[in-house]
């Protein structure tokens, strides 16, 4: 395990930003074709200066965590490698105010993980990670989040440039959570889209159902393909594929298989049963949709600069023998896929049961509103 706290026992006599050649303090910082490949535990605390006291504004002692300063920098995370990166907001206000700067490529393997956390972050305004370059997370681990003090200041957690590219596949947690920041311009991403694959969430179905079954969790059908963009609403769907989601959605067939989801339909807030009432017929995908953008889009609503998300199969990927799939259409429009999956293991992977889906479909309206 290595320990990286930039200006630890600084006092501040010299100034800010008084690095090598007058950069600013970085905990790594790459340039030219270097590469840091990490396969343990690397942990990097932004704004633990012994001398300088931060008392919610950046001073003398504010510092970054990466910066991959040339498009052929890298930064590499293997299996069983992790980065954690604990940070206030005493953040180098230099080079457009960012934590992190992928220049280069960032590449998160399976079995790897970046996670952050940001706390007593004063009033810093600027991004947490910056991508310019590529940022590719397959099968790892992705996490930044606000907790505790979140700050008044607007925070951007990820910000994709136009010339850069954010990658995730199937990954083992992807969270963006900035729910306790409450500065109407705070988002969890930036102007343009992002786009998550394979992926699905996992809900305590205890919460959901006011603790009566406490400790219970439920994983719900995965996404095949989420693309989000920020607008004035905050975060919009500009694309949802769910598991089988040309399906079409009929609220009072659901409500007939299922007494239990429907006692709970029958709570729900006036604006949530009018928004089943108006997709009522209409696919999956489109129901769906309509409702992770109105739970990104209100504040009073769970969703809202929160997202959480596991992979689609928590193995890893899904290996299907390719001797062994037949593929029929179906009356309304849908394709059923029939094949074996190898490896499937029900235990780590989620149950099999076609009854589950439907479930699972009903049971998330009730957590996003």
């Amino acid at each position: 395990m290595n320990n990286l706290t930039p200006l630890k026992a600084y006092d501040g006599t010299n100034g800010a930003n008084n690095g090598e050649h007058g950069n600013p303090i970085s905990a790594i910082f790459i340039s030219d074709d270097a590469q840091v490949t990490v396969h343990g535990q690397v942990n990097i605390n932004i704004g633990q200066s012994e001398g300088i006291n931060y008392a919610g504004k950046q001073n003398n002692g504010q510092a970054r965590a990466i910066y991959l300063d040339s498009a052929k920098s890298k930064v590499n995370i293997g299996k069983g490698g992790i980065i954690t990166v604990n940070t206030n907001g005493n953040i180098s206000t230099r080079n457009k105010l960012n934590l992190i700067y992928i220049g280069g490529d960032f590449a998160i393997n399976s079995g790897g993980a970046l996670k952050i956390t940001g706390q007593n972050m004063g009033n810093y305004t600027g991004s947490l990670v910056q991508i310019d370059g590529k940022a590719n997370v397959q099968n790892g681990g992705f996490e930044i989040q606000l907790v505790g003090d979140a700050g008044t200041g607007a925070i951007k957690l990820v910000v994709v440039a136009n010339t850069g590219q954010l990658i995730v596949n199937n990954p083992t947690s992807l969270v963006l959570d900035a729910h306790l920041n409450n500065n109407d311009r705070t988002s969890i991403i930036g102007d343009n889209k992002i786009t998550v694959t394979n992926v699905r969430q996992s809900l305590n179905l205890g919460e959901l159902l006011n603790g009566s079954v406490a400790g219970s969790n439920l994983v719900l059908p995965p996404f095949h393909v989420l693309q989000v963009e920020k607008n004035a609403k905050t975060v919009a769907v500009n694309k949802l594929e769910v598991l089988n989601g040309k399906r079409i959605f009929d609220l009072e067939k659901v409500k007939k298989d299922s007494p239990q989801l429907s006692a709970i339909l029958s709570k729900a807030p006036e604006n949530f049963q009018k928004l089943l009432q108006n997709y009522n017929h209409q696919s999956y995908d489109q129901l769906f949709r309509a409702i992770v953008e109105a739970a990104f889009s209100s504040k009073v609503n769970p969703g809202y600069n929160n997202i959480r998300f596991t992979p689609a199969n928590q193995s890893g990927f899904l290996d299907i023998d390719p001797e062994d799939v037949t593929v029929t259409n179906q009356d309304d429009g849908s394709k059923l896929v029939k094949g074996h999956v190898s490896y499937y293991n029900p235990a780590k992977d989620g149950p099999d049961r076609t009854a589950f889906l439907k479930i699972s479909y009903l049971v998330v309206l009730k957590l996003i509103f």
